[in-house]
């Protein structure tokens, strides 16, 4: 069994999906404690990694002529918002009328307006060749710490929803 998907542009569906999740949270807390552990563990990993955004990308995408960040990118799944609501994180107001090739709604002049934490998972992870370059070419030994934590955060957050789905798909009558 698998997770249900959001569709990119049904603000409806996304709306609806963010109360069936703070509602199974609500009706399942209990069952859920290891699952707020890991949460607590990934803003944690957030925590440390935000040097290593800051100092690394900001510089970078900032000046950016092309930048990378699409609409359809920045749109969460149903697994970021599982976890933005086990770390407590309200999840952004998403425009399904931007088109989904045109830039992040989210993305200004100074980077993205979403704290890393409250973005989905796909632009927490993905870095462009220019980004990279330099980072691995400037600091060697930082790189293999923001590496580790990346598989921490990684590590953290399939806890997380192993944890989730394991009480989701114990409740589907079967």
């Amino acid at each position: 069994m698998e997770l249900p998907e959001l569709v990119f542009g049904n603000e409806k569906g996304y709306i609806q999906t963010q109360r069936e999740i703070a509602d199974f949270f609500h009706h399942h807390q209990g069952q859920l404690s290891g699952v707020k552990t890991a949460a607590a563990g990934m803003r944690l990993t957030y925590r440390n990694l935000r040097h290593f955004f800051d100092d690394f990308t900001g510089p970078i995408c900032s000046k950016c002529p092309e930048p990378c960040c699409v609409n359809r990118h920045g749109f969460p799944d149903f697994e970021d918002l599982v976890v933005f609501h086990a770390m407590g994180i309200k999840a952004p107001s998403f425009d399904c009328n931007v088109a989904d090739t045109a830039p992040c709604q989210f993305l200004s002049p100074s980077g993205c307006l979403l704290p890393r934490q409250g973005r989905s998972y796909r632009c927490t992870w993905y870095f462009c060749n220019s980004c990279m370059d330099k980072f691995q070419q400037d600091e060697k030994w930082e790189f293999k710490k923001f590496q580790a934590l990346m598989a921490q955060l990684a590590r953290r957050r399939n806890s997380l929803l192993e944890q989730f789905e394991h009480q989701w798909f114990a409740d589907i009558p079967g």
